[in-house]
């Protein structure tokens, strides 16, 4: 395998994380910082709990709230 590898540090959490590209398929794969661990156990605690179908739903809900924002927005210039 021809690739690429390498350490960056997340603009978020500031952890080092490492990361490989793979330049024949353009795979990219990264290792976990401390925000996807996060994101990771928060999802994992919601499927646990019976929580996640609902938690689903609450972020479809929120999407469809900042879209109209954003429309809006574009639409008279000003936030609201």
């Amino acid at each position: 395998m021809v690739g690429v590898s390498g350490v960056e540090v997340c603009p978020i959490c500031g952890e080092e994380y490492e990361y490989y590209v793979d330049c024949t398929t353009m795979e990219y794969t990264k290792s976990m910082c401390k925000c996807d661990r996060f994101a990771y156990d928060a999802e994992e605690f919601l499927k646990r709990r019976g929580l996640w179908e609902e938690f689903l739903k609450f972020h479809e809900e929120r999407e469809r709230e900042r879209a109209y924002k954003q429309r809006r927005k574009r639409k008279t210039g000003k936030d609201e």
